[in-house]
């Protein structure tokens, strides 16, 4: 029998609820077969980290590096040399950490590894000063790593430079999804809306960690200008994060703790979908949005950030941009419109589109089996 090959994915941390990256990991890791891929992790966070367990239990290991902002660069570097001496059965490396990503696949690189960097990000506000920083950082990606892998061109082209992404290195990776599990269901939708208390409601949702990048407080904004033109409104907010508490204190400043609910981080986002009318997502900037992947396969209107990569349109008449430059109200006025909108399923458009994880893991396993198959499509 031929032994599987190995390949190390470097991560932040393998927490659920954390964010996109690791959801996308772990659908990835879970729809691959082991029997031809045995993926490791390397994780830099070590604060109980939810699905090392998982991964443990399927036979995979979990190695923690340190943080470099503790011990210094030069003490970092020193410790993926020796990782790599120590550990030849690695023959791919995939870079989803964009921290250090530089660095730790520079030294694969020179371990003779087949390295690989992921971009699930793009356009990140940041200050001018740690804007350059991090681009000189970064700049090495471009001609250093053996392939550019991205979930939209406009995360490749943040990461790697406009004229990386047409090159051949180049591959577009959908965060893909198992698209039957949020497929729209009647029968689920009326029971969820009568579990919430929410049958006669206009209910609006949003999934995403609590944080600056989501921005949550224009987000309240936003409802707060849909309450005012329909009392029946409430908000569903799911996730966790450094930020929620600010978030319940405008909340409560506005008078809308009775019609907002913060749900959490729940293992069934998938049911819950089914009891929203619209979802809504401002963010400041995403690589893709993946939860807006479900939302469509669910068949809810989406209104969301215009400045968002276009290849998350799975559905465009679901779809419904407006510019972070636009009012609350503007933007609850889109939102409104797609009160009554006709719920189908759209399983099969995220699938011709690439976001079907079965077919996106076989890809990658054959890819990480013989890199030069040429399966990923080059334009998006």
């Amino acid at each position: 029998m031929t032994k599987p090959i190995h390949v190390l994915y470097v991560m932040s941390d393998l927490l659920e609820g954390r964010g996109g990256i690791q959801s996308v990991v772990m659908a990835i890791y879970q729809h691959i077969k082991r029997d031809n891929v045995q993926i490791d992790f390397v994780i830099h966070q070590d604060e109980n980290p939810s699905f090392v367990p998982t991964v443990q239990k399927l036979g995979s290991k979990v190695y923690q590096a340190p943080q470099c902002k503790e011990i210094g660069l030069l003490a970092y570097a020193r410790w993926w040399n020796r990782f790599f001496k120590e550990h030849p059965e690695y023959k791919i490396v995939h870079g989803h950490m964009k921290a250090y990503m530089s660095l730790y696949l520079w030294i694969a690189k020179l371990h003779g590894r087949t390295t690989i960097a992921h971009s699930h990000i793009a356009y990140p506000q940041l200050r001018f000063f740690k804007k350059y920083a991090e681009k000189l950082m970064l700049l090495p990606l471009r001609w250093m790593v053996d392939y550019h892998f991205a979930c939209s061109v406009q995360a490749g082209e943040y990461l790697y430079g406009k004229n990386t992404v047409k090159k051949p290195t180049f591959h577009f990776i959908p965060n893909a999804r198992d698209t039957k599990v949020f497929v729209f269901d009647a029968e689920k939708r009326q029971t969820m809306r009568q579990k919430l208390n929410l049958t006669d409601k206009f209910v609006v949702g949003h999934v995403g960690r609590f944080d600056k990048q989501k921005n949550h407080v224009f987000l309240v904004q936003i409802f707060k200008e849909i309450y005012k033109h329909n009392p029946q409104a409430r908000l569903l907010l799911f996730g966790t994060g450094r930020l929620k508490a600010k978030i319940e204190q405008q909340v409560a400043e506005l008078g809308l703790a009775e019609v907002v609910m913060f749900m959490g981080v729940v293992p069934n986002p998938q049911d819950y979908y089914q009891a929203m009318d619209v979802f809504l997502f401002p963010s400041l900037y995403e690589g893709l949005g993946m939860v807006l992947t479900e939302a469509q396969i669910a068949g809810l209107p989406c209104v969301f950030s215009a400045n968002l990569p276009r290849e998350i349109e799975i559905v465009p008449e679901l779809c419904h941009r407006v510019s972070l430059t636009q009012s609350a109200e503007e933007w609850a006025n889109v939102t409104l419109a797609q009160a009554g909108v006709e719920r189908i399923s759209h399983a099969k458009e995220a699938a011709e589109k690439g976001f079907e994880i079965t077919e996106t893991a076989k890809k990658l396993e054959a890819f990480y089996i013989n890199p030069n198959n040429e399966w990923i499509e080059k334009k998006v």
